[in-house]
This record gives C-alpha cells, structure tokens and sequence, in this order.
C-alpha cells in the first residue's frame, strides 16, 4: 500500500521599511482613504466574488484580530461580496495559514488580502494564487510579493512615538527595556528598530530587548526576568497591548507597578482601561478596522480590474490618559480580580472515558493554573446526555460562574440555559463544536477539512471506484455533520463508491455492530473512514473478526494514543490529529479575555495532521 508523508494543517522578514498594526478604538482616527482611481468596466457580479482575508493570529485571541474581522466582514455586506476571514492558530503557526490559503485557492476565491506569518514562507502559494488569476494584497504586515498593496501601518514610525513619550516623561539615562514581537515578522522588527532608534536619540539606557512573541502570559514572565536583572528599570516599551499589560502584571507582582513607565502598541480596550486606572501610561493607535475594510474594498477594486495604489497608510495616533476614553469600552474599570473568577469548562464527553477530553481538561486546568483563574471541569455521563450536560450548567450559573467554554452535546437544546447565562453577565464561547449562540466564539478544527485529509489517504491508497464506507459520530451536532461532510466530499471528488453512511454515535461498541452490519451486506469492502477513532477501533474489531483486518484500509478521526497504537500495529492506517489540549487551554485564555471586556476572534483554528506510521509514535 502507498504511504504519503505526514501532512500537516495549522519568516523569514524582509527588511525594508514596514507598514502595520494591532486593537479596534471605540471611535477610531481618521485614517487615509485610498487615492481615487479611474472607473474601469466591472468584472462579474459582487455576488459571484469571494474574497479571503487571512490574518496571520494570534489564535489565542486579540482584539486587534477582531477589528480587523469586523471591517472586512462589514465592508463585504456592504458591497455585495463574500469575505471569507480565517487565521491560524498562533503567529507563529506557518504552515497552518500556507495550508488555509491554498484551500481557498482550491475553492475558487477570486482575491486575497492577507497579513504573512512569514512574508517569505507565504511567497509561493501567493504566487500559485496570482499565476491563476487570484488577486494579491497584504494588510497589517508587508508580504514579499513585488508590486503588490500593502495597506497597514507605519509601524516603525508608531513605535518611535511611543519611545518619544518615554523620552519626553523619563530623565535621560534612565534604564528602560524593550518588549519585543516575533522579530522575524516584519511588524516585529519595524516596531523594535523604531523603539529602539527613539529611545538611543534621546540617550536612555537600553537595558533588556527580549521577544515575549506577542503573547501576555509570556510576557509577565519575560518581564520579571527583566526585573531579577534590573529591580531599578525605570521605563518599558512593549510591540503590542498584551505584552504591555503582561508586563503590568509582573510590576504590580513586584509592587513597583506605580514607579515605571509603561507604553504599549495598538490601543486595544483593555489598555485603553488600564491608563484610565493608571496601571499604565500610553499606547499607539492604529486602525485595524479600516485595515480590514480597506482590504476588501482594494481588493475587489483589483478583481473588477481598477488600479489601486501601492502602499495605503492607516495612521497612528499616541493614546494617554488624556484621550483613552475614546478606545476603552464602556464603564472601564481596573483590571478584574483573579482570585474572584471562575470558569467552567462543559465538555460533552468525560475526560476518565476518552483521551480526547482527557487532554481538554489537561488544557484547560493548566492553563487555568498559569492565569490564576480557577476552573471548573464538568462532563455528561455520555456525549448523548443532553439533560445532564444541562443540569450541570444550570448548577453553575446558579454558584456565580464568571464564563463558560463549553462543547455542546446538543447546541439547540443548551442555547436557552446559554442564552440565559449570558443575561446574567456570563460569558459564553464554544470548544470544539460550535452551538447555537449568534456572535459566540468557536474555538477547535476545521472538522470539514479534517475530514477530507483523512479521505484524501484513503484516495491515494486505493483504486478509483472501491468500496469504502463512512462510519459518522452524531450527526445532529456540528462536529459530527461537519465530518461526515468532508469525508463524503473528499470520497466523492476521487470517484471512490461509498456503499454505506451510518451513525455509531462516536461509540466504540455501537461502532463495531454497525460495521458487522455493513460486512453483512458489503463483505468486498476496501476501505473506511470513522468520524472519530473510537469508532475506528470498534470497527477494527468487527474486520479482525472478519479475518479481513489486512485488506480493509481505516481511517480515523482524533489521534487518541489507542488509534496511534493501533497504526503502528498495522491495524488501521492512519487518523487525523487535532490539539484538544489547545482547545482546552485557548477556551480557558479567552474566557478570561472576555470576562476582562476584551474582543476575540469569532473563530479560533487549532489545526489538524495527517498521523501514518511515520508518525504515529508521537501521538501514543
């Protein structure tokens, strides 16, 4: 049988002055509108356009990242188009945009606005869109594509305004340290050089340029190795907002919060909040809405054959106490107390049952733990037990729960208890399968896609025209409709003859009599995709004691470390790997940011692999 290496789904910068940006302002800056360019005839209908706009994370959540999805979608209903807005996981999850771009391409997106993880990695799947008539522009980071917009920030320049104000509020000399991005994106490195240049001008002493990778919890730990070295640092500028108050965090730790300067980048809400509270002293501005806006509105200038501009520059503006109600939310208040919030995570399935939820409840526990929020972990007895799953939510609102990351066992049966929950002040986002609430964060895999990578090895392992099954999990909940879908897709597209579609409710034993029922009535079967690995083994089961286990090719769903064990026995052959401990830990990480008044992306990708042979001693 033919095996196909690992497949995996989820910068080198360029150095050149850069343009970007990072967290919406309640009533943003007038930003520089695109020069006007000459009609030219329409391409097609708006309607028949559909426009990608991939932003490059972080798939933890940012407010900048929301704005910068709210533009685009909002501006696509306005002029008719389809705006398709995905992101991977983290910054620094290359391979995961790459493999979202081509997908795209794949489905026929007529132009691509897109802000590089790595400007030079992206390069050639760029270049495949352009080489079929896709249109390419870059918003908030530079890409490495000639003569191609950009539209985004003058970051350097944003960041030696925020150095000026340091400069401007500390005595010369004074020992000051810089927060770096990942500085081989080339908002990162702009962002330190322009720091760095304004800070070095007006002769302060450069004690600490570490990169914290935009990440708040990084952050604080990064700070307080500053603070170890330099108990006497007198002033701070951080690439973004989450570092900024990520630092906070480890100075009112240290109780010398009051005795240094802190700047940030991007004016997200909760910044804004923060210089409102004197926790810290400014931040720089930019217009991530327009970014997302303008993106759509250039790029569909570009599919009708207009002319656009090379470089659209979105403008900064330094935000201080004196202007920080125009970019806080409402009512901005201190940051919340820690030691006051409680976040349940509702899986749908016991994590003592399934090593799916076991490592959900891992991620959420530790992350918990790190943030210094408690979380409570609660399951149904089965993933079919709607009234209990229920029940327990109803017990926890009703003990003052502070937000809820919950995979929904039924999602229309728990939208009332959701719904509210939310009237109550509980914040509410999904893990791993998406519910019913309008506005709701997503957090978990692309299961559709997964789902046709799976498919896509049995294609490559097998004649056209076999006969292969799908073994679905519950087909009412997303998940398990959007599994089902990929796999029918993908077996569909390679000519594969599937022979039979039934449900084992992602239970191994169900799982197993349905397959001794498709046997019954397909004993030449060739090949099989199941929803879950569950599954998967329960129908290994039935083929082993068909004596035909060698000469049916499974596929699963999950990587649990059975299946994996069961791959490097021989007998399945490949599943698909998701990161439920991520979902676990991102569920708790952005409920906490929406208990702080933070936004977050609506949909946050944790990715998916291919596990063969190759690499399946990983996942047992």
């Amino acid at each position: 049988m033919y095996r196909r290496t690992p497949l995996f789904i989820g910068l080198s910068a360029i150095a050149a002055m850069v343009l970007s940006a990072c967290a919406a302002p309640a009533q943003p800056p007038a930003a520089q509108p695109p020069a006007p360019t000459q009609p030219a005839p329409a391409a097609g209908e708006a309607k028949d356009v559909k426009i990608l706009v991939s932003m490059k994370g972080p798939g933890g959540g940012n407010p900048f990242w929301a704005a910068v999805e709210k533009g685009a979608l909002e501006k696509g209903k306005e002029l008719g188009v389809e705006v398709i807005v995905l992101a991977p996981p983290a910054e620094s999850d290359v391979q995961a945009q790459i493999a979202q771009v081509e997908d795209q391409i794949a489905k026929g997106v007529s132009a691509i606005a897109i802000a590089p993880t790595d400007p030079a990695a992206l390069r050639p799947v760029l270049e495949k869109a352009q080489a079929q008539g896709v249109k390419v522009l870059f918003i908030d980071t530079k890409g490495d594509l000639p003569g191609a917009t950009f539209i985004g920030t003058n970051n350097e320049l944003g960041a030696k305004l925020g150095a000026d104000y340091l400069c401007q509020n500390l005595p010369k000399g004074s020992k000051v340290a810089i927060l770096q991005g990942i500085i081989t994106q080339s908002t990162g490195k702009a962002r330190a050089e322009g720091a760095r240049a304004g800070l070095t001008a007006c002769g302060m002493n450069i004690v600490a340029e570490l990169s914290a990778e935009w990440d708040r919890a990084k952050a604080t730990s990064v700070m307080e190795d500053i603070l170890t070295r330099n108990p006497d640092i007198q002033g701070l500028f951080a690439s973004n907002d989450n570092m900024a108050l990520g630092a906070v965090e480890a100075l009112k730790n240290a109780g010398i919060n009051d005795k240094v300067v802190v700047v940030g980048f991007d004016a997200n809400p909760d910044a804004a909040a923060a210089i409102l509270a004197g926790e810290m002293e400014a931040t720089v501005a930019q217009n991530p809405y327009n970014m997302g806006a303008f993106g759509v509105e250039n790029a569909l200038k570009l599919v009708r054959g207009e002319s656009i501009p090379e470089v659209i520059d979105t403008g900064t503006e330094l935000v201080t106490k004196d202007n920080a109600a125009s970019y806080a939310p409402a009512g901005a208040a201190p940051a919340v107390d820690l030691s006051k919030v409680r976040i349940l995570v509702s899986m749908k399935g016991p994590g003592g049952g399934n090593p799916f939820w076991a490592a959900v409840e891992k991620g959420a526990l530790e992350k918990g733990k790190e943030l210094g929020v408690e979380v409570i972990v609660l399951a149904p007895p089965a993933e079919s037990d709607v009234q209990a799953q229920i029940a327990q939510v109803e017990d926890q609102i009703a003990k003052g729960v502070s937000a809820i990351a919950i995979a929904p066992t039924d999602p229309a049966a728990l939208r009332p208890v959701l719904e509210k929950a939310q009237a109550q002040g509980v914040k509410v986002l999904f893990i791993d399968t998406k519910g019913d609430l309008p506005g709701a964060t997503f957090i978990g895999t692309n299961n559709e896609l997964g789902a046709k990578l799976g498919a896509d090895y049995l294609c490559q392992n097998l004649p056209k025209g076999s006969k292969v099954a799908i073994l679905q999990g519950i087909i009412t909940q997303s998940t398990g409709k959007a599994r089902a879908e990929g796999a029918r897709a993908g077996l569909t597209a390679c000519g594969m003859n599937i022979v039979a579609e039934l449900s084992a409710e992602w239970d191994r034993a169900k799982a197993t009599s349905v397959m001794e029922d498709i046997l019954t009535r397909n004993p030449d079967i060739q090949g099989l995709f199941a929803s879950n690995d569950n599954m998967a083994l329960g129908a290994v089961e039935a083929l082993k004691n068909a004596g035909i286990n060698d000469k049916v090719v499974v596929v699963g769903f999950d990587a649990n470390p059975d299946a994996a064990a069961a791959i490097l026995a021989g007998e399945m052959e490949a599943t698909v790997a998701q990161n439920p401990y991520n979902m676990g830990a991102f569920g708790v990480e952005n409920a906490l940011k929406l208990v702080r008044g933070e936004s977050i992306p609506e949909v946050i990708d944790t990715g998916t692999e291919l596990v063969t042979k190759e690499n399946a001693t990983r996942y047992k």
